[in-house]
């Protein structure tokens, strides 16, 4: 289980990345700190402003 201020990587699964082919782009990004908890698998997480 995660708490919060736990650093974690964001899977791309559903997340549009520009990637000229998807063999080339990255499974997971981050890391990203955690905020809060919303329910028992979902988190919050403190995005950089450009995202």
């Amino acid at each position: 289980s995660f708490k919060v201020g736990n650093l974690v990587l964001l899977s791309t699964k559903n997340l549009r990345l520009h990637y000229p082919s998807k063999k080339l782009s990255p499974l997971f990004v981050g890391p990203y700190q955690i905020i809060e908890p919303v329910r028992t698998q979902a988190y919050c997480l403190l995005l950089p402003p450009s995202s």
